[in-house]
């Protein structure tokens, strides 16, 4: 897949090693891996073994947003599949973190549309499952 926004390359690079350094290894989908990512509708996720992207190199938006899962994952644990409620938690602290640091992060304006969808989603979503909004409950999940 060809990924329409990808990070600077040498960023990329440096960042990945980072993260290996760091217990987190990154690795670029193949084979079946590929057409998971595409049926879950994302260009990168993580899980307690690293994180695997979609293309050469992912942008900036979605691989900052599965470091931030990945830090998730090391302070508040593996999220269990049908905790609703845990994962619109995380997603909202990551998609609030990413605008809030975008700039530094070398976001684009898309970059910045996409997350501020993904926000208000998340957002919705998480009132709906926990009946009340993120910043009047107890699941803060910032990192």
């Amino acid at each position: 897949m060809h990924i329409l926004n990808p990070m600077d390359a040498q960023r990329y690079k440096r960042m990945k090693s980072k993260l290996a350094e760091q217990g987190c290894p990154v690795v670029a989908a193949s084979g079946d891996d590929v057409q998971f990512l595409l049926a879950f509708g994302a260009e990168a996720i993580s899980d307690e073994y690293g994180i695997m992207h979609l293309g050469d190199i992912p942008s900036a938006s979605a691989f900052f947003e599965e470091i931030i899962h990945f830090s998730q994952l090391k302070k508040y644990g593996i999220l269990n599949s049908d905790d609703y409620i845990e994962r619109a938690a995380r997603e909202v602290a990551a998609n609030r973190k990413l605008l809030r640091h975008g700039k530094a992060y070398g976001f684009t304006k898309e970059d910045f549309e996409e997350i501020s969808t993904n926000l208000k989603y998340w957002e919705a979503d998480f009132r709906k499952k926990a009946g009340v909004p993120y910043d009047e409950s107890n699941s803060k999940r910032e990192i």
